[in-house]
């Protein structure tokens, strides 16, 4: 996807050459460490590209459908004090965990433990965090963006929503927490997606 965005700037498809990224032989599922309760981790660096407090918006809607639900950000960077500060305003603390620069290993147990991976980037080369999560059997929510459908199909590993323009940030918001509530309720569409993921 991301080579046929170059094409169109103008750069012939002759000139470019796709090699799909590798993904490390330590993201494998392993289903005892799932969490009982729904969880959705959120991973990349804190920055605005990266939309986490639209994430947190669309969370927060998902929350009406699936109360229990709780959230891991995983990462950080320059948007990290508005995300703290959103989490205060919202009294977000009891289900919202920033937990920052993890290490490998506590990298591949958030994704191991989360039910969905949500991903609400404006833009990204290639969705690692799909493709991770989706190596340890973990389906994604995330925008409809060059980089994520190279990382994620839709309807079979996950769900993409729509990110143009004319929806705006509200729509997108609403559509992406109804996606995660209608994936956290239906366990056996979860169940299936995890077994495509891997």
């Amino acid at each position: 996807s991301s080579a046929n965005e170059i094409e169109r700037i103008g750069i012939e498809r002759e000139q470019l050459t796709v090699i799909p990224p590798g993904v490390h032989e330590r993201f494998t599922p392993d289903e005892s460490q799932r969490s009982l309760t729904p969880e959705v981790v959120v991973v990349g660096r804190l920055a605005p590209v990266k939309r986490q407090r639209l994430a947190l918006d669309a969370l927060e809607i998902a929350r009406r459908s699936v109360p229990n639900l709780t959230v891991r950000l995983v990462g950080d960077g320059p948007d990290r004090p508005v995300i703290e500060a959103w989490i205060t305003e919202h009294d977000a603390a009891n289900w919202v965990q920033v937990a920052g620069r993890v290490s490998d290993e506590a990298l591949v147990d958030a994704y191991r433990s989360a039910w969905l991976v949500l991903s609400a980037s404006h833009a990204e080369g290639w969705g690692m965090s799909l493709t991770e999560g989706g190596a340890c059997g973990t389906p994604c929510v995330a925008t409809d963006i060059a980089g994520h459908r190279g990382a994620a199909i839709d309807g079979l590993t996950g769900l993409l929503v729509p990110d143009t323009p004319d929806t705006g940030d509200t729509r997108l918001v609403d559509r992406l927490g109804s996606a995660v509530a209608e994936l956290l309720v239906d366990g056996d569409r979860r169940a299936a997606m995890r077994t495509a993921s891997i």
